[in-house]
């Protein structure tokens, strides 16, 4: 237990400890807007894959 604090509050970890809180901030708003995003991704690749037909004729 104790040395689990020392890891806490050492400054060498606080960059480890900000690393994994951004990640999972990230990871939790990717999941939260999974649908949204999903659209968004379709909507771009399907306006590029027209776009690339228009172009080729």
């Amino acid at each position: 237990m104790n040395q689990i604090k020392r890891f806490i509050f050492d400054e060498e970890a606080m960059g480890t400890l900000e690393v994994i809180l951004i990640s999972a901030v990230l990871i939790g708003a990717a999941i939260l807007f999974k649908g949204g995003i999903t659209k968004i991704i379709g909507s771009m690749l399907d306006n590029l894959s027209d776009n690339a037909t228009d172009a080729s004729n």
